[in-house]
C-alpha cells in the first residue's frame, strides 16, 4: 500500500505541474494522486491471477500510475474555471 501511495504522491506531483489549475492548492493535487493511486493500485492487482492484492508487481504499480492519473485528471477538469457568457 506504501508503494501505491509513493506512486500516487509522485504522479500527482508531475500532474501538478504538467496540468496547471490555480484553483488548486499545490497540496491537493498530490493527495488527489495519493488516493487514485491506492485504488489503481489495487485494481492492477486484481487483475492479476494468482497474486496477492496489495503485492509490488508490475500491474499493480502500472494501475497505479494510471489510477493516479486518471483521478487527478478528472478532478482538474471539474474543478477548472469556466467563463461565462
Amino acid at each position: 500500500m506504501i508503494a501505491f501511495i509513493l506512486v500516487g504522491l509522485a504522479t500527482g506531483l508531475v500532474c501538478r505541474f504538467i496540468i496547471p489549475n490555480p484553483r488548486m492548492g499545490g497540496l491537493r493535487v498530490p493527495l488527489i494522486g495519493m488516493v487514485g493511486g491506492c485504488f489503481g493500485g489495487l485494481v492492477g492487482g486484481s487483475l492479476q491471477p494468482g497474486s496477492a492484492k496489495m503485492a509490488i508487481a508490475a500491474p499493480s504499480l502500472i494501475g497505479a500510475f494510471l489510477g493516479a492519473l486518471l483521478t487527478v485528471t478528472v478532478v482538474t477538469l471539474l474543478t477548472r474555471n469556466r467563463a461565462h457568457v
